[in-house]
């Protein structure tokens, strides 16, 4: 997909941390090319000035050329803050890619599909909703849905009114949301606490799983749903990054500048050091080394490097066993531990 313009044609809060974009294409053609749920990488500038290039889902497509997204402010001052703080209708910012395949198409023949997510997470199930909610309108079949939605607050779920409308429209939908830092009275859709292994009961095992959250909520989803229904196909999102474990005592009193590790770059024979708490990825950028990379959070594959020496891997949900007996890794789900490290980012300096 070339880099095309993009203009804010409105922005409204969802939430006190959640903003909805409308963003309209420069180049209709490029608008046929991007549905409800894949990602759009935008250009624009974080808070300090400095060009950054985020993935954010796409909630809705509408008309020949207009797309709608949610972006969660963090307070990191990144490119998420900087869309809130001045995004406006009439604001230009860039649009340079799209990635992701988990669509409409993945899951419109399905019976039952079984939807997880958490937070911002929900940006995902939304755009299949909405997706839906156009076959079903338009006459053509669509599967049960049941939804596990876990929140902090009751005010900080995201689409609140359009999940309890699409509850109250719509047979083929039902939604439960657990309240999990807010004291609330159950009742009907809503619980609270998290979500107990009863609640991923359903009458007959979904043909499909679509999980949606944080690195860790995506990969516990994962492991849960692996051993309850291990014939469902299980489509993952994760919106964070991983980080690594509690570091050893004895790697706790090292700092970056004394743990002594470096990487060596095999396209460039360069030699950089290394800082342990540091996933590879942020590593090499840090130092200004091209790496391609998009989701950050072991889901896409791009930032995937072959890597030999002593490294700790985070889980992932994109290489299987045999890529890693390979040599291959996730640049942003492994980090340096120890001595010499050899890489090839796949990408000529």
């Amino acid at each position: 997909m070339p880099t095309v313009q993009a203009r804010c044609e409105s922005s409204s809060l969802k939430t006190d941390d959640v903003r909805l974009f409308r963003l309209k294409l420069e180049n209709s053609s490029v608008r046929q090319a991007i549905s409800a749920g894949q990602h759009i990488t935008l250009v624009y500038p974080d808070l300090q000035g400095r060009p950054q290039r985020r993935l954010y889902s796409v909630v809705r497509t509408t008309g020949a050329d207009t797309i709608e997204i949610a972006v969660q402010r963090t307070g990191n001052q990144g490119l998420s803050d900087s869309l809130h703080a001045t995004l406006r209708a009439g604001s230009v910012l860039e649009v340079e890619g799209v990635s992701g395949n988990i669509t409409v198409d993945r899951i419109k023949d399905a019976r039952q599909v079984l939807m997880v997510a958490a937070g911002i997470g929900i940006t995902l199930p939304m755009a299949l909703l909405n997706a839906l909610a156009e076959r079903d309108d338009a006459g053509l079949p669509v599967p049960a849905i049941r939804l596990i939605l876990c929140a902090p607050y009751v005010v900080s779920i995201p689409f609140l009114h359009e999940l309890l409308q699409l509850s109250l429209t719509r047979r083929w939908f039902h939604f439960d949301a657990y309240i999990t830092r807010e004291p609330i009275l159950s009742h009907s859709q809503f619980h609270s606490g998290r979500p107990t292994a009863a609640a991923f009961e359903l009458e007959q095992a979904p043909e499909t799983v679509i999980a949606c959250g944080g690195f860790a909520f995506a990969h516990a989803i994962r492991e849960h749903i692996s051993q309850r229904y291990p014939d469902s196909q299980l489509l993952l999102e994760a919106f964070t990054a991983p980080t690594r474990d509690e570091p050893s005592a004895q790697s706790a009193n090292q700092d970056s500048e004394e743990s002594g590790i470096t990487l060596q770059l095999t396209r460039s024979e360069q030699h950089v050091s290394a800082d342990p708490s540091l996933s590879l990825l942020d590593n090499l950028q840090l130092h200004g080394i091209p790496i391609k990379s998009q989701c950050r959070s072991g889901i896409c594959g791009s930032c995937r490097v072959h890597v030999s020496g002593e490294v700790h891997r985070e889980p992932d949900f994109c290489l299987d066993e045999q890529d890693k007996a390979q040599g291959y890794a996730l640049a942003c789900c492994t980090f340096p531990r120890a001595g010499h490290i050899v890489v090839d980012p796949g990408i000529s300096h």
